[in-house]
């Protein structure tokens, strides 16, 4: 039903979700990187991409500046990254 269809809807657009997740990395913006991929958990659950969802976290849990983040933000990072693991 509805998370088919966002499931669907991001499948297509994995490549410039992929752009974006770079580019926040690459520009420092850890929080809206870790959003990102959060906000992604059901499709890498559903889609059987686990491991990417988790290089994805990995990524930004062990260089980024657990300070510099919204502490909602990490916790659910952090909570969602235990799903996946």
């Amino acid at each position: 039903p509805w998370d088919e269809q966002l499931s669907a809807e991001a499948e297509a657009e994995i490549d410039n979700l992929r752009a974006a997740f770079q580019w926040s990395r690459e520009n420092s913006d850890f929080e809206a990187a870790l959003s990102l991929v959060s906000s992604l958990i059901r499709f890498w659950i559903r889609r059987g991409r686990v491991r990417e969802g988790l290089a994805g976290f990995d990524a930004i849990l062990t260089c980024a500046d657990q300070a510099e983040i919204d502490p909602a933000m990490w916790a659910r990072a952090v909570a969602d990254h235990a799903i996946l693991s």
